[in-house]
């Protein structure tokens, strides 16, 4: 149809397809309504339609933003339009629904082809996007906005696995502002585990990186511990380790790897000089520090304190272990840990106050597990008050530091002039578990976020607890009313109970038979009470029995008796445990506790005493038997105290007067000396009698009083017997019938007058001046010295004569008067039975002692000494001069080869370095010295370096066999340009008459890099 007339088609009735082969139709009026509408361009304000097919392109709102109604409750469907409200340009997609749900409305993107069902690949309702598959083809590597969507290589290549066991690297620095928890191990450079701990035990433990901040060491047997720590790297440089002994008795040894030492922070320059006082048997913690200089990595000891360290520390004083201590000031610090061998009680003795120690304030800690109670003591009449009731009385001394406290407070108080102790109340975290009522009460509401431990009850007065765990797992869990009733026995119905049952308190049993145990084991675990008796044909075991109580009747515990043939053996208590009698024992005669005879033990008061009842005779005796044989080493009866064996009195034995009285007497032994005491006798007198050869007569030889000793008998001393202020005879003169040689003797009546009176007179007085010549055919005795005036004394024997006389200028001279004379001074040893003498001729002086010189002694010329010459001090007061002057055959001459300068070495070549020759005419000790340096000229490493002293040639390949003659290096090390290294020794060696040349070898394998060498050698006589 080419007409261009509008043709009304509405009113007509047409069948079939109406075409329109050109130009535009328009429905003026009205709606379009057909099956299928086909053209190739449909232009509508609105098309209702079942199926709207569109082969090219589909355009909505071409004419701008279309406004979405206000009111959209009754409008169902979708909207594709171009803009919205705020005209932003985009396409907008509305879904409009009056019943909306988040599981049903939306945007649902489907996938439907001939072979596959109709599937979801997207829902976009009205919070979020859902995707039921993997989405392909995002090829965008970088998000432009925070909303946009990533593609996954740009997840993988900057975000951390979390699930998957990935190697990864993550750069920058990140913080963590809440608790991380790491459940493997976090590293640092590779070397470092941090927030976990490290537990080894044994003998030898070698450590490797990577390494625990904190490594626990335990030792398993032996008495030591070693200590190897690993290899460090550059890695580890900065990093501060940790190490915790179990215990402070083992001693461990620390060995840094080869060629890596340790130092201390307070001189890194020097090594330590044992390794084994790192962490030595008294400490228990030690830090140690990664420190590095330029290419050196080392260790460094940091000084490190454990709460067991601090006791070694001067603010603590570790006092002895023992259970009576007296304490001064001078002993005493802010601080003080007490040490104890038993639970036994500890007695303290505080000093006496003065000012000084006012305001102090002095702690006493327990740092031993064993419970015990202290007791303080005061001196000087110092009282103890508490510190709530200074006016009151003064406090009870056992009360202040008792078995459940830990830590004890003494202060020092004073009022005027009287100075006084004061408790403070002080209490650890032990002691805090001691008291109750420290811990607060909780009064109001609170939300607890965290676990939470009452160690007092929790009362619910309106509400009970409510838990939403059905079944505990755990002892300590609060349970459920549901998991009582399904699990425990009610009280009014009738239930089978199964598996063993303990009841801890009384069960009543009603009935024909109120209890009917089948066989195995039943436990008690309460107090059981049996109005008859009990008998048990096996063991009864119990940790308490306790029998009814009877009013003055007797209750009877009998066990394993044989009462037929007796013998029988009864066992009370176990290894290591302890039996406690809270009443008198009482041990009867008769197993029965028929009999009347007794021995009753208990305490009274701070004593034990030991009571023997209705015995006639009785004794208590101390009963040994050894290898068959009966000892009675101890026996105790009314009368006597018998000691069998030898009796050892730690103190003074004291003896009572028998009369009786209140004296007595003490003999005891004070240092070397044995002492008799007269206590607090009067008019004392000791007597010491004696029996003759029949025991028939009873005599006192000896009498000691404070007025004289008295002998009764005969006085034989076979030694000399000295009177210091004089001896008188009342009865007997004393006699002697040997004749006196010497000042002091006794002289008999026949040699008192059968001298003369001039001879007599010379013996007797104490000056005597002889004006001319007298002879003296015995000793001539001289008390008080001989003296020669203005003359000479002369010697004479035959034609020999010697004179000594003293000159004007105070020169004591000896003159002789023949030829090849010797003069000799003769001593003595002590007790007169070896004598050595001096010597002095024309020639020489031989002395047979040694030479004791007090002050200076000085040799102008060659002193010979065929012996040993001890020498007790030295000074050297020689000058560099005479040093300097030295030749070689005396000691301290000093010959050298000097280092020369930088030389470059070839590796695996042999170089000498210096080298000195001696011959015969160098006998003696020497001391040799040699030191080689190498300097690196291009950075490298060098795996070996050899450094010997060889002899005569330098083809020989090793050191000479002396200790120090080498100082070789056999690890790897790295040198950047101009680093040096140094290798030193010394040794000491005894020169023969063969001729020896000493040279410095120096062998380095290099295994890159370029080195130079030099060195040096000198020889030093000490002998």
């Amino acid at each position: 149809m080419s007409s261009a007339t509008n043709i009304p088609i509405n009113s007509r009735t047409l069948s079939g397809v109406i075409l329109i082969s050109d130009g535009v139709a328009t429905l003026e009026n009205g709606d379009l309504n057909c099956d299928d509408v086909i053209s190739n361009t449909v232009s509508t304000g609105n098309m209702t339609t079942n199926n709207l097919t569109c082969k090219g392109e589909l355009r909505t709102n071409t004419n701008g933003p279309y406004l979405i109604p206000t009111a959209t409750t009754s409008i169902t469907g979708s909207l594709i339009s171009y803009g919205n409200v705020l005209n932003t340009g985009a396409t907008d997609i509305t879904n409009y629904g009056s019943t909306y749900n988040l599981l049903k409305q939306g945007f649902y993107f489907n996938n439907i082809n001939s072979t596959q069902t109709l599937t979801n690949l997207a829902i976009i309702d009205n919070s979020q996007t859902y995707f039921k598959s993997q989405l392909t083809g995002c090829t965008a590597e970088t998000p432009l906005n925070p909303t946009s969507v990533v593609n996954k290589s740009y997840v993988d290549n900057n975000f951390v696995d979390r699930t998957n066991n990935l190697t990864q690297s993550i750069n920058g620095v990140k913080t963590f502002t809440n608790t991380t928890n790491f459940t493997g191990s976090l590293r640092t450079k590779t070397n470092f585990k941090l927030n976990e701990i490290d537990d080894y035990t044994g003998n030898t433990i070698n450590l490797t990186f990577p390494m625990a901040q904190l490594t626990i060491l335990r030792i398993s047997s032996g008495t030591s511990m070693t200590l190897n720590l690993p290899q460090l790297t550059a890695n580890e440089r900065g990093m501060i380790f940790y190490f915790l002994k179990t215990n402070n008795t083992t001693n461990c040894t620390v060995n840094a790897y080869t060629g890596q030492g340790i130092v201390v922070a307070t001189d890194i320059s020097t090594p330590v000089a044992s390794s084994t006082n790192i962490l030595s048997a008294d400490k228990v913690m030690m830090k140690l520090y990664v420190g590095y200089y330029q290419t050196l990595t080392f260790w460094v000891e940091l000084t490190e304190f454990s709460t067991f360290d601090r006791l070694k520390l001067r603010e603590w004083v570790n006092l002895p272990q023992t259970h009576i201590l007296g304490l001064t000031f001078a002993m005493m610090s802010p601080t003080m840990a007490l040490r104890v061998n038993t639970s036994n009680p500890l007695t303290i003795t505080l000093p006496t106050l003065n000012d000084n120690e006012r305001g102090k304030i002095f702690t006493f800690v327990k740092v031993q597990p064993i419970k015990y109670n202290v007791i303080f003591n005061t001196s000087g009449g110092n009282s103890i008050f508490a510190l709530n009731d200074l006016n009151g009385n003064p406090t009870t001394n056992s009360t202040i530091f008792p078995s459940n406290k830990v830590v004890c407070r003494l202060a020092v108080g004073w009022a005027g002039t009287t100075n006084y102790w004061i408790e403070v109340g002080d209490y650890s975290t032990y002691d805090r578990d001691e008291n109750n009522l420290l811990y607060p009460r909780l009064a109001i509401e609170n939300t607890f976020t965290n676990n939470n431990i009452f160690n007092g009850q929790a009362t619910f007065n309106n509400f009970t607890p409510i838990s939403s765990v059905a079944t505990p797992s755990a002892n300590n869990h609060l349970v459920r009313k549901d998991y009582v009733d399904n699990n425990f026995v009610n009280l009014s119905t009738a239930q089978n109970i199964y598996g063993s049952k303990y009841f801890g308190s009384r069960v009543q049993l009603y009935g024909g038979i109120a209890l009917d145990v089948g066989p195995g084991t039943s436990t008690f675990a309460g107090v059981v009470t049996f109005s008859n008796n009990i008998t048990c044909s096996a063991s009864l075991i119990s940790n308490n029995i306790t029998s009814p109580v009877v009013l003055g009747g007797t209750n009877n515990i009998f066990t394993n008796l044989d009462t037929a043939t007796g013998g029988a053996i009864i066992n009370i208590g176990a290894k290591n445990n302890n039996i406690n009698v809270k009443c008198n024992l009482n041990i009867n005669e008769s197993a029965y506790l028929t009999g009347s005879q007794n021995t009753l033990i208990w305490m009274e008061g701070n004593s034990s005493r030991f009571e023997n009842q209705n015995s006639t005779n009785g004794d208590y005796i101390f009963t040994i038997v050894e290898s068959g044989i009966t000892y009675n080493p101890f026996v105790i009866n009314k009368t006597s105290v018998d000691i069998a064996g030898d009796a050892v009195v730690g103190g003074n034995l004291i003896l009572y007067d028998t009369t009786p009285s209140t004296l007595s007497m003490s003999v005891g032994v004070l240092g070397n000396d044995m002492t008799f005491d007269p206590e607090n006798t009067t008019n004392t007198t000791y007597k010491f009698k004696v029996n003759d050869s029949t025991g028939t007569s009873t005599t006192t030889p000896l009498t000691i009083s404070t007025a004289s000793t008295t002998l009764s008998n005969a006085l034989i001393s076979n030694s000399t017997a000295t009177f210091n202020n004089g001896a008188t005879f009342n009865s007997v003169i004393p006699t002697t019938s040997i004749t006196a040689s010497s000042p002091n003797d006794l002289v008999n009546y026949t040699t008192l007058t059968s001298q003369g009176y001039t001879t007599l007179s010379a013996v007797q007085s104490n000056t005597n001046t002889f004006t001319s010549t007298n002879t003296f055919n015995g000793n001539l005795v001289s008390a008080t010295g001989l003296i020669v005036k203005d003359s000479s004394l002369q010697f004479k024997n035959g034609t020999k004569e010697i004179n000594s006389f003293l000159s004007s200028t105070g020169e004591l001279t000896f003159q002789t008067f023949f030829s090849s004379n010797t003069y000799k001074f003769q001593c003595f040893n002590s007790s007169g039975t070896a004598d050595k003498s001096a010597f002095i001729t024309f020639d020489k002086t031989t002395l047979q002692m040694p030479l004791e010189v007090v002050d200076s002694a000085t040799f102008n010329s060659t002193a010979t000494f065929s012996g040993d010459v001890t020498l007790s001090k030295t000074k050297n007061n020689s000058s560099y001069a005479t040093y300097n002057g030295l030749t070689s055959t005396y000691i301290g001459y000093l010959t050298e080869v000097p280092p020369g300068v930088y030389v470059g070495i070839a590796s695996g070549t042999q170089y000498q370095l210096g080298a000195i020759t001696l011959d015969n005419t160098n006998v003696g000790f020497w001391t040799c010295n040699y030191e080689v340096e190498i300097n690196c000229s291009t950075a490298g490493s060098i795996s070996k370096i050899y450094v010997f002293v060889s002899n005569n040639l330098v083809s020989t390949t090793a050191p000479i066999g002396l200790p120090g003659a080498k100082a070789n290096n056999f690890s790897t090390q790295t040198y950047a340009v101009g680093d040096s290294t140094y290798h030193s020794g010394s040794f000491s060696f005894l020169q023969s008459t063969t001729t020896v040349v000493y040279g410095v070898q120096l062998i380095a394998i290099v295994a890159s890099g370029g080195f130079q060498r030099k060195g040096q050698i000198r020889m030093l006589r000490i002998l």
